[in-house]
């Protein structure tokens, strides 16, 4: 079986006010010659077509998206269905590198994206595929079942070593492996609370996890574990595993994992397991859940420059841009959106307003530097509204060096645009 990589690009659209920034013309990509030559182009395009009608415009976007392994590890963990599945077949294309990856997506609710998720094991032709996959014998659904025998039964029939495949990558992530070295246990407990949070400080990520026995029992051998992070942005933690002998009824417990930062983009899932023995001698799992993380404002510095720099840096930077209605003033916006670009480590090199006929137009655009790598990252923020109107017009344009800032930088730049309009920032 396999699956042929496929890149969807959106073209900017050229008649959106970008307040007399010109939105740059994107050099063509020679896909038909990476495919198989022209024939082979329209042969893909026609199927693109077909399978990416009408009403499938969020997969389409998911497709652009998956352009690192982080990315697809991501997406296997907080994506819908349809995403999961998607990025458990971009995964596979990793070779052995992303197991991990994909045997954590065997606890997936989801029966399709578990049926998914087996069948690329298998697809790896990795011996360790066989003993991750031998709980998923067990499975609640006949599917699940029945591709878990086909898969061992291919993975027993492969080639000792694995086979190494190897694609092009626009993006080169660290993946860490790691693996408990204990089976999956059989049963979950609702009374061991798991909470977590973090904070940055400088050029470190501290992840705190705590652990509330609730139960009527002590918890005896925990293991807190790390079983993935965003590896294409922080280094490990110098203990992924953490071993207690004893939480008492009652207690809590807190630990810190510190992880060295080293890229300026980070998003992505912390995944934890929490595992105990209970009186009876059974191994019983807590509910660790996962941790949603993202930061990259903090790990910027403001970079001087002028409009006419900015147009010459912009021809070898990436562009992405998107536009959102607000329920909002427009002067109120204006007034936000200057906030905001400075409290982001931006250095604002332009700022224009204009109205004409009770419509108001506003521009601001500034540019920063990555503190760990030096990539630019410049940012536009056009907004149109009439005054007596509680709606506006926010388009954000995005130029980067570095491909892996362009989505990082607009969630979090929007989510603080939101909280500052709500006023909960």
């Amino acid at each position: 079986m396999r699956f042929l990589l496929v890149r969807v690009k959106f073209e900017a659209d050229s008649n959106t006010l970008t307040g007399g920034l010109t939105v740059p013309e994107e050099r063509s990509r020679s896909l038909g010659r990476s495919i198989g030559g022209t024939d082979a182009l329209r042969k893909l395009k026609r199927v693109v077509k077909k399978i990416m009608g009408p009403g499938q415009d969020k997969l389409a976007l998911a497709v652009s998206r998956l352009e690192s392994i982080q990315a697809c590890r991501n997406m296997s963990l907080t994506g819908d269905d349809d995403q999961k599945i998607l990025a458990v077949c971009r995964l596979a294309e990793y070779g052995s590198e992303a197991f991990e990856s994909l045997e954590l997506v065997l606890h997936d609710d989801s029966e399709k994206v578990r049926v998914t998720a087996v069948g690329m094991i298998g697809y790896l032709d990795d011996l360790r595929g066989i003993q991750a996959l031998q709980p998923m014998t067990n499975d609640s659904s006949g599917n699940v079942q029945w591709m878990t025998q086909y898969s061992i039964q291919k993975l027993w029939e492969s080639p000792a070593e694995p086979e190494v495949r190897t694609i092009a990558r626009e993006v080169k992530t660290a993946e860490v492996r790691f693996v408990l070295d204990e089976p999956m246990p059989l049963y979950y407990a609702d009374n061991v609370i798991v909470d977590h949070q973090y904070s940055i400080a400088a050029n470190s990520f501290s992840f705190i996890l705590g652990v509330h026995n609730q139960s009527s029992e002590p918890l005896q051998d925990v293991t807190v574990a790390i079983l993935a992070f965003p590896s294409g942005s922080l280094k490990a933690p110098k203990k992924r595993i953490v071993k207690i002998r004893e939480i008492p009824i009652a207690d809590r417990i807190t630990l810190e994992f510190n992880m060295p930062i080293f890229r300026e983009s980070i998003e992505g899932e912390i995944v934890t397991a929490v595992r105990f023995t209970d009186t009876k001698g059974d191994r019983i799992a807590a509910k660790a859940g996962h941790c949603f993380v993202r930061s990259f404002f903090e790990h910027l510095e403001p970079k001087k420059t002028t409009s006419e720099e900015f147009l010459k840096a912009k021809r070898g930077m990436k562009y992405w841009n998107r536009e959102h209605v607000v329920e909002v003033e427009p002067q109120k916006l204006l007034n936000l959106l200057e906030n905001v670009m400075e409290n982001k480590n931006l250095y604002v090199f332009r700022s224009e307003t204009a109205e004409r006929e009770g419509m108001l137009m506003g521009l601001m655009a500034g540019m920063g530097r990555g503190q760990f790598g030096g990539a630019l990252i410049a940012i536009a923020l056009t907004l149109v509204g009439y005054r007596d109107d509680n709606l506006s017009k926010l388009r954000i344009d995005i130029y980067a060096e570095d491909v892996e800032f362009l989505h990082t930088a607009a969630s979090q730049l929007f989510e603080s645009i939101q909280k500052r309009i709500l006023g909960t920032e």
